[in-house]
């Protein structure tokens, strides 16, 4: 039942890619990591090297780092960052093109809800969610420390690197930064916890190290 598991990581990635195009798209800011990524995509300057290139090109760096510390990866999760590339650049085609102010918190709310189905969806399935989480996850195992230090560090960095860089720092930066990871927890509590599988995930233990799943239970908690 591999396929199966793989079809809807690749789903997962694509819309947690659409609500990130979307929300670079809205002019309202990126979260750290998508206004890293954004930076970087408009620093380099040539068409063809869209956000979703560069987010490829990152997440291949940080599967090498997660697997050089460790790592177990599965082959979901390079389906996963392939459909969140695809998305990064859909979405930012599908952008409203209106300015005003209920458009925009409309977009950008949505976006959230998409961001926040799509995470738990790929963290649920025991895949493990993106590369970026899967580094996380790594580098917390590594250092001993648990999965939040890690990921307010990244984020710090990831901040400083957008804002050196001239990246979309706005006030849906700082917005992202303390609504995602609330309404993913949230959400992961009403949908699945207390033996609930509200949403009838796909799962199959088979296809990824159960070493990895146990860490990845314990992440965005």
């Amino acid at each position: 039942m591999c396929w199966r598991l793989s079809s809807q990581t690749f789903l997962a990635g694509l819309i947690l890619g659409v609500g990130i195009g979307l929300v670079l798209g809205i002019g309202w800011g990126a979260s750290p990591h998508d206004a890293m990524v954004a930076a970087i995509s408009d620093l380099i300057g040539t068409a063809w090297i869209t956000p979703g290139v560069v987010t490829l090109s990152v997440a291949a760096i940080y599967l090498l780092i997660a697997h050089s510390v460790g790592f177990h990866l599965s082959f979901q999760i390079p389906i996963a960052i392939l459909g969140i590339s695809l998305g990064v650049d859909l979405g930012a085609l599908v952008v409203p093109t209106s300015d005003t102010f209920f458009v925009i918190a409309s977009v950008f709310t949505g976006a959230l809800v998409l961001k926040t189905l799509s995470i738990s969806w790929l963290v649920e399935s025991h895949v493990g969610g993106s590369s970026l989480e899967s580094l996380i996850i790594a580098l917390s195992n590594k250092l001993g420390v648990t999965t939040l230090r890690t990921r307010l560090a990244g984020e710090f960095l990831f901040l400083l690197i957008a804002l050196l860089l001239a990246g979309p720092v706005d006030l849906g930066t700082y917005l992202a930064a303390i609504l995602l990871p609330t309404s993913i927890t949230l959400f992961r509590k009403w949908a699945f916890y207390g033996g609930a599988d509200r949403l009838s995930i796909t799962r199959n233990d088979s296809c990824v190290p159960k070493s990895r799943f146990e860490g990845v239970r314990t992440y965005l908690r």
